[in-house]
């Protein structure tokens, strides 16, 4: 989303960008993600960007004028029958305020290859690999691609290719109109009932036309089909429609790193706590397993990854990991990890999840004309 200075930016305009940087339909088929209240053509007055909408950040918004709150997690998450102000309080709020509400949820985790790689660095445990590939294809379906094709008769070229690319083909990069055309015939027997715009039913007829093939955006689809029949003279119009397969980019949950560039290839534990203390600025966490009575142990390999890392105890002892760094985890894991003699550091939910604010907050800066908050919100304190 690329603003001229003094042009209108709207809560949709935000959205767009923000859907570019982590796009919706990247996220988990259970997840609830992107727009999910508000009006999208109001004009972005500010922006809060928290991990989630609760009372820190709508009173952030109303002290700020904002009117534009970008979640983590997402406050729809199954269906709602109801929004009342004792049903889904904060959300009822951020309606009656004039608020829209954004949430990026897996789709922001899948997208964040490149602050795994920083925070990993800053860690100590420079990027080795993700802690969860994500399996099968890992392409959105917003990044598909197709080719449409069809045969026009050499006069009504031009006439096709601009309804088509005006529809939405045709563009590659930072290029537009790109297309391709081929010489050949085209023959025809129109019957009884036909009304061929050339030559006459009831014999074959052969004509000099051109195969037309543009890219397109998969999501197009049915608005470049639908301008080429309008802009196409043919009665019946010939065209193929191919899905282009592109090579998946490798996705994944959280990260494992090593520490590079030291002889002994480890870290001492102590170090590593004091390390992610500093990097999530935190005074206390929590530790379970081997490290609880060995602060001198050496750390080869270190994971990590945001919120409940319940889930991914065991791709962490799979992966050789001697320290999993994460939000929390379940009872059982933990018995899982001592088991297994892996090491947790839990940092607490909301405080694994601070690189969210962070990142999407940078996002928001570049992308809109408006002010941005950052809340970290406070769950709970240690004593």
């Amino acid at each position: 989303m690329t603003k001229k200075k003094g042009t209108r930016t709207s809560i949709g305009d935000l959205v767009g960008a923000l859907g570019r940087r982590a796009p919706f339909d990247l996220a988990e088929e259970w997840d609830n993600v992107g727009f999910l209240a508000g009006d999208a053509a109001d004009e972005l007055k500010g922006v809060v960007v928290t991990v989630n909408l609760g009372p820190e950040a709508l009173a952030a918004a109303e002290k700020a004028g904002a009117n534009a709150i970008v979640c983590h997690h997402p406050p729809i998450f199954k269906p709602v029958s109801k929004v009342t102000r004792s049903s889904s309080p904060y959300l009822y709020e951020a309606l009656r305020r004039g608020i829209g509400v954004v949430a990026l949820h897996t789709n922001f985790d899948l997208s964040s290859e490149p602050l795994s790689r920083e925070l990993s660095a800053t860690l100590g445990f420079p990027f080795k690999d993700f802690l969860a590939p994500r399996g099968g294809s890992a392409l959105p379906r917003s990044a598909r691609l197709g080719k449409f094709v069809t045969f026009v008769p050499e006069d009504k070229l031009d006439v096709v290719r601009e309804a088509v690319c005006r529809a939405g083909a045709g563009r590659i990069g930072e290029y537009t109109q790109c297309s391709f055309s081929t010489e050949g015939e085209g023959t025809f027997f129109g019957g009884e009932a036909a009304s061929p715009k050339t030559g006459k039913a009831g014999r074959l007829e052969r004509v000099r036309e051109r195969k037309l093939e543009v890219v397109f955006a998969w999501k197009s689809l049915a608005d470049v089909i639908a301008a080429a029949r309008a802009a196409h003279p043919y009665e019946e119009m010939a065209y193929d429609v191919l899905e282009l397969a592109q090579p998946s980019r490798a996705l994944g949950y959280g990260f494992v790193g090593e520490p590079g560039g030291r002889p002994t290839g480890h870290l001492a534990f102590d170090k590593v706590l004091d390390n992610v203390k500093e990097t999530f600025q935190l005074r206390s966490v929590t530790v379970a397993g081997p490290g609880m009575s060995k602060p001198d142990m050496k750390v080869g390999r270190l994971a990590f990854s945001p919120g409940s890392g319940s889930s991914f105890v065991g791709a962490a002892c799979a992966k050789g990991v001697d320290v999993y760094l994460c939000g929390e985890v379940g009872y059982h894991q933990m018995l899982e990890a001592r088991q297994k003699g892996l090491t947790l550091v839990l940092l607490g939910h909301g405080y694994s999840e601070r690189f969210f604010v962070e990142t999407v907050a940078g996002w928001c800066e570049s992308e809109a004309a408006a002010p941005v908050k950052k809340i970290f919100e406070t769950v709970h304190e240690n004593f």
